[in-house]
């Protein structure tokens, strides 16, 4: 295999997805196109006429406004014919790229659609890259059933080996056959990164991969800057020129709902015309889908949405939800899907028909969890990379899970650390990536035993005020209300979600003043008085529509349990922390409680049991193994297993009750800690085996 180019001479410039120079013009050339209010062809026509002046090409079909634009930027801008068109990503800060008009792409629609780009989020071409060789060592990995971690290695690694000859075999004889389709092409970067990691692969000999990338999108001119740099990476590779390219390139990439290609429809009696390709059947889909969390789906695209993807519809699945379905859908069997998504659908309740789907009709072959490190430059999300195998057998993924970004090749660098998990660790109901000890320990910790909501009646949620600024109280504040007998009797201690700590409270002398529902306050309150200053928010509050008074809180049948003696705990934290409160207070919106003061209770939900069910069972923000913050909610505290105990063992039930008081009012010590433990682990009959484990010290 020639091997006449790599992505290191091209210069990646690391995690970056452009330099300073390209963001500086692409934002100058975007305000002077909208400055023009230009229609999409006309947008279009600008942009085409300044890549052709860049390639030195001839302008005479270019019409004379779009010239004479492109020559006002150029004039502004000479530096802009320092681009290097050879070069399909920025190498340095200081460097100008054909990436310059993906910039202008996304500015573009920015602005057009008041901030919002359609949830796009640019991929960094050091991961793109990656995610193709992926990909294709999935799918021969899955082929030849070797080892993608082997599979990669032998096609990618820099390190100086020969190629096995069963991969070559395959390699050659099929590489070139495959079928690659981004369902959210965007501008371009996975079809450019595909090409380069084929012409690394097979040198000149890969010119014609090109006619096997399908792609699809919404965006006009995003797919007009796809070409474009299409065309400029044909040029500099193949030796061709680049106006001849582009025309070429005219059909290439399909504009268009891709959600609406290949997915069935029973009833719905329009048919899209978009075809990607004839509709063949892929190989391999590769991309980003978008970032559009359900909520901001338009009403027009959920009734679409309801109709072509009822399996696994529902009114909270965000729409790259709908793109993963869509992925298996196109491919045909065996084919391998390669996305970076959100990490959310893993655990979260709102994902369990899509990873349903996946489990009837694909098997995961590896995820990279990228943790809440800063992957994207314009995002702060949890990304991870996956594959999936159409129909494919699996005996569980390999799972890497990063700590830092690598500098280079991170798709490499998570194969070299990663471990594989059980294979019934990815479910229907979660992915927890877990080895089969850790699965056997959760379902050991499940029989005999009850859920915890039948043990304590329904969790409750903290109160919800709309406005805290306005309720809520510090100690200084209190004091000027203390005039008032009425005002006095309706300020209340505050237990904030940060003041709960495992077993106590932390109080940080806060207070909400309680106006219920309809209440009505004397006119010369000093409360209101006080909610005077916050009149129009509190008006404005949704959940108090119909009620008689503007200053009450939304309504609340519980408020006599808040006075009881309760189980409270925070919606987010990186471990257990249930309290005893005991002092009537109120707890926020954020916290929820349990009507119980059970100290057998408490000392389960603060246990090292309870923390690792928690990390396999909680959605996260972030990576639990490393700290990230689990979410508490009720859907899952609920379900927590409490071991229903023979009555010859009661005695560990009144000794976990005995230790558990030892604790109030401080932080028990490690030793406490660990005996604590073993009872409960005797509590709920672990087999002493997985003892170590659930302590910590084989995970």
């Amino acid at each position: 295999m020639a091997r006449s180019i790599t992505c290191t001479e091209f210069n990646i410039l690391g995690w970056t997805n452009t330099s300073l120079v390209e963001d500086e013009l692409s934002l100058n050339f975007s305000r002077l196109i909208l400055k023009e209010g230009l229609s999409t062809n006309e947008i279009i026509e600008v942009i085409e006429a300044l890549a052709l002046l860049i390639a030195s090409s001839d302008l005479s079909s270019v019409s004379y406004r779009a010239k004479k634009l492109t020559d006002l930027f150029v004039t502004k801008h000479p530096e802009i014919l320092l681009m290097e068109y050879n070069q399909p990503f920025a190498a340095s800060s200081d460097t100008i790229s054909t990436n310059l008009f993906s910039r202008v792409a996304l500015t573009i629609d920015s602005s057009l659609n008041k901030g919002r780009s359609h949830g796009v989020v640019p991929t960094p071409p050091v991961l793109a890259m990656d995610m193709v060789r992926l990909a294709i060592s999935g799918w021969i990995s899955n082929k030849l059933r070797r080892s993608i971690r082997i599979i990669y290695n032998s096609l990618f690694s820099l390190r100086p080996q020969s190629v096995a000859s069963e991969v070559k075999k395959v390699t050659e004889k099929a590489i070139y056959e495959l079928v690659w389709y981004d369902p959210c092409v965007g501008t371009g970067i996975f079809p450019l990164c595909i090409v380069l990691v084929m012409h690394e692969l097979f040198g000149k000999s890969s010119r014609s991969i090109i006619d096997l990338i399908d792609g699809c999108d919404k965006d006009r001119v995003s797919l007009c800057v796809a070409r474009i740099r299409m065309s400029f990476l044909v040029s500099t590779l193949f030796g061709e020129p680049y106006a001849h390219t582009l025309s070429k390139m005219s059909d290439k990439f399909i504009e268009g709902n891709s959600l609406l290609n290949f997915a069935p429809s029973s009833t719905c009696l329009w048919q899209p015309k978009i075809d990607c390709g004839d509709n063949r059947k892929k190989d391999i889909v590769i991309g980003n889908p978008p970032y559009i969390r359900s909520e901001f789906i338009s009403a027009e695209d959920s009734t679409l949405l309801k109709e072509y993807y009822s399996m696994i519809y529902g009114a909270k699945a965000d729409i790259y939800h709908y793109f993963i379905a869509n992925a298996l859908f196109s491919l045909k069997n065996d084919g391998v899907l390669c996305f970076v998504s959100p990490a959310t659908f893993h655990r979260s309740r709102n994902a369990k028909a899509i990873r349903s789907f996946i489990q009837d009709n694909g098997a995961v072959q590896s995820v990279f969890d990228f943790d809440e490190l800063p992957v994207f430059k314009d995002a702060a999300l949890h990304p991870c990379v996956y594959t999936i195998v159409k129909n494919g057998k699996s005996n569980g993924p390999l799972v890497s899970r990063y700590t830092e970004l690598p500098d280079t090749e991170p798709i490499l660098h998570g194969l070299r650390v990663a471990r594989r998990v059980a294979k019934r660790a990815i479910s229907k109901e979660q992915w927890v990536f877990v080895s089969n000890d850790v699965c056997e320990i959760l379902e050991s910790l499940s029989k005999n035993s009850m859920p915890l909501e039948e043990y304590t009646g329904a969790i409750l949620s903290g109160i919800k005020t709309g406005c805290r600024e306005a309720f809520y109280l510090d100690k200084s504040q209190v004091a000027s209300f203390s005039c008032d007998n009425d005002s006095a009797k309706r300020i209340v201690k505050l237990v904030l979600p940060r003041d709960i700590r495992a077993y106590n409270v932390r109080w940080s002398k806060m207070f909400i003043i309680i106006v219920k529902k309809d209440e009505k306050l004397p006119p010369d309150s000093i409360i209101l008085k006080h909610l005077r200053q916050y009149e129009e928010r509190l008006k404005s509050r949704v959940d108090i529509v119909g009620h008689d008074t503007w200053y009450g809180l939304r309504e609340c049948k519980y408020y006599s349990i808040f006075e009881e003696p309760k189980i409270i705990y925070p919606d987010i934290a990186t471990e257990c922390r249930f309290a005893l409160d005991s002092s009537g207070a109120i707890i926020p919106d954020g916290a929820f409680m349990l009507k119980s003061n059970d100290l057998f209770l408490l000392g389960l939900l603060n246990s090292t049991v309870a923390n690792l069910y928690f990390r396999y069972r909680c959605s996260s923000i972030g990576n639990p193994e490393r700290k990230g913050r689990l979410r508490f909610k009720k859907t899952y505290v609920s379900q927590f297993p409490i071991p229903i105990v023979a009555n010859s063992n009661k005695e560990i039930v009144e000794a976990i009750r005995m230790k558990v008081s030892e604790f109030q009012g401080r932080l028990p010590c490690e030793r406490e800690v660990f005996e604590l433990d073993n009872l409960i682990l005797r509590a709920y009959d672990l087999p002493k085996r997985y003892w170590d484990i659930v302590h910590g010290r084989h995970l």
